[in-house]
């Protein structure tokens, strides 16, 4: 084995990297230099475009489930940007030249949802002339990225393409919808993807413009909440976004709550799941779909703003149990449906003539309830802890629901779980 004296590394180093007088010149590549101190109250701010979503210099992603609403979102808040109105309850810090690229469906049925949405908005022509850009991957292919034996390779011509279309539009904002349109790597090569997502950061930093990217979430997230960690294929595209978000239809838990069991499907709300340059939402935003007649024979769906009843109980309620009582009318559904309530019997500690109910059960309507999030409880307290927590929701809401006498309508019928005995009845629908 053989080793390299100190002093050779010395004068190798001295080949790379000029040290004179203490001053250290950067190398060619330009990779590292000295810091240099300005006073933070110098430093530009960040520029926010849309909310606390779209940001100038930063790539940005949305993740949601097939058929949730994510392109007419998007093209909802492209249509806002470019006219700078609160189109959907937000409003834009400005007036915004905005690129939306669809790479999936013809340009024509971006165009119906365009047109319904500017329909419904009241949006002109002549508004949105100039500020809003369109294509479709049908017409021209947008792929950065390949993969090849010897690994990724960036489809340099494709990305000098953007750049230039994006100086010559003048654009502020970009959508690619969805990200698997512009690359072909596989999916779960985190490193593959890691290559795509941060071309699409230099991009979007070169050209001081935000680059937000549409991404599907994975087939094991059906039947349940989806989180931003459920994006198909690697994590590598939500570990490089500034900020990711969620979209997930109503369930059925909060359609009880609010009386919208029938057309809980045309509601979805977001999710701030990661920014890590502000903090995350204290409550989610609401949209519901509203059909638009085009007057040429078809209904095309567009994305609009919806805000959550305040009489309700919010989406994540905080551990003081109130609304409890709304609560657990929704959970008691979907426990009865689920065939998990047994009548006629009582479990330890709840209140008079309501069903037992496993424990199991109780810790899932906690975390509905609101008293406990994340599996554990928010005091961080032992299982048996969470059980006792559980119960105490169970009897507090379930008192709250025989006081009030609260009502569902179910299958063409009124369900009452009425005061005194707590039995389930059924009531005529008039």
């Amino acid at each position: 084995m053989s080793y390299i004296e100190p002093g050779e590394v010395r004068e190798h180093l001295k080949n790379v990297v000029a040290l004179d007088g203490g001053k250290v010149e950067p190398g060619p590549e330009g990779w590292i230099k000295p810091y240099v101190w300005r006073h933070p109250s110098e430093i530009p701010r960040r520029e926010w475009l849309y909310g606390d979503h779209y940001l100038r210099g930063f790539l940005t992603a949305t993740f949601a489930p097939g058929a949730v609403g994510k392109s007419a979102l998007a093209i909802g808040e492209a249509l806002a940007m470019a006219t700078g109105r609160p189109l959907l309850g937000v409003q834009p810090n400005g007036r915004y030249r905005v690129g939306y690229f669809n790479g999936e469906d013809p340009l024509e049925e971006t165009e119906r949802r365009v047109g319904a949405a500017m329909l419904y908005f009241g949006v002109r022509p002549d508004e949105v002339e100039g500020f809003f850009f369109w294509g479709s991957g049908r017409e021209a292919g947008l792929v950065v990225a390949e993969q090849t034996p010897d690994g990724t390779v960036i489809n340099r011509p494709v990305v000098e393409r953007v750049k230039a279309d994006v100086a010559r539009y003048g654009l502020d904002a970009l959508v690619i919808d969805p990200f698997v349109s512009s690359h072909r790597v596989t999916e779960n090569d985190n490193n593959a993807i890691d290559v795509v997502a941060k071309e699409w950061g230099r991009v979007a930093g070169e050209m001081r413009i935000g680059v937000e990217v549409v991404h599907h979430t994975t087939k094991a997230a059906i039947g349940r909440e989806v989180r931003v960690e459920d994006g198909r294929g690697g994590g590598a595209l939500l570990f490089a976004a500034r900020s990711a978000r969620v979209l997930n239809t109503m369930s059925e838990e909060e359609a009880a709550t609010v009386g919208l069991m029938k057309a809980r499907r045309y509601y979805f709300r977001v999710d701030n799941g990661k920014a890590n340059l502000t903090p995350p939402p204290d409550r989610s935003a609401w949209f519901k779909f509203e059909g638009v007649d085009l007057g040429n024979g078809d209904n095309v769906g567009v994305v609009t703003s919806w805000d959550w009843p305040e009489d309700s109980a919010p989406r994540h309620a905080p551990a003081k149990l109130k609304f409890a009582g709304q609560k657990i009318v929704a959970a008691f559904d979907r426990l009865v449906e689920e065939g998990k309530l047994v009548e006629g019997q009582l479990a330890p500690g709840l209140s008079p003539g309501m069903p037992a109910v496993a424990d199991a059960d109780l810790r899932k309507m906690a975390y509905r309830i609101g008293l406990v999030t994340e599996a554990k409880p928010e005091d961080g307290s032992a299982l048996t802890k969470w059980q006792a927590a559980a119960r105490q929701a169970w009897k507090r809401g379930t008192e709250e629901v025989q006081t009030s006498k609260l009502l569902r309508f179910e299958a063409g019928v009124w369900w009452d779980i009425r005061r005194g005995g707590g039995e389930t009845t059924r009531r005529s629908a008039d």
